[in-house]
């Protein structure tokens, strides 16, 4: 058997090889990143980039399902080798996980109805009710920015 830190092995590389398989985490419902077709079958993307990862490592592919919160730690638990999906790369996150190169770069935006007269964030108001994708970057900066309103969390 072999001996490292992780599953046994030296590195989460080594592990797959010697295994043939890789366990990769993608965030569900995230079209067109990564999403479950209507035959049940991952699509998207992420699904595309992951599956030319696992064949060029000759190793059989198994998707699990991660939302923003659980990504890292799931890395982090070996429930999965890899994971796909947006990150913003931060240094807490940075302290976990290694990031590999930007391959989509996206932002953040609030989605208000026409009439909100919310504009940016300082034109909400104290108390309102402003949801969040729980574990997202969003999540931080609206505490940090606006601490006197109420935060809902989704999770993606």
């Amino acid at each position: 058997m072999p001996s490292g830190k992780y599953g046994g092995y030296e590195s989460t590389l080594f592990k797959v090889l010697a295994d043939g398989k890789i366990k990769v985490g993608v965030i569900g419902a995230f079209a067109p990143n990564s999403f479950i077709n209507s035959n049940g079958e991952w699509e998207g993307f992420e699904v595309d980039v992951a599956k030319r990862i696992a064949e060029s490592l000759n190793a059989k592919i198994e998707f699990v399902e991660v939302t923003s919160d659980t990504r890292i730690s799931s890395i982090e638990t070996g429930k999965i080798d890899m994971c796909m999906g947006n990150s913003t790369r931060t240094m807490a996150r940075s302290q976990k996980v290694a990031f590999t190169d930007t391959l989509i770069v996206s932002s953040e935006r609030f989605l208000v109805k026409t009439d909100s007269g919310v504009n940016v964030i300082e034109d909400i108001p104290q108390g309102e009710k402003v949801g969040v994708t729980k574990g997202a970057t969003m999540d931080e900066s609206i505490k940090r920015l606006r601490p006197d309103v109420e935060i809902v969390y989704y999770t993606s």
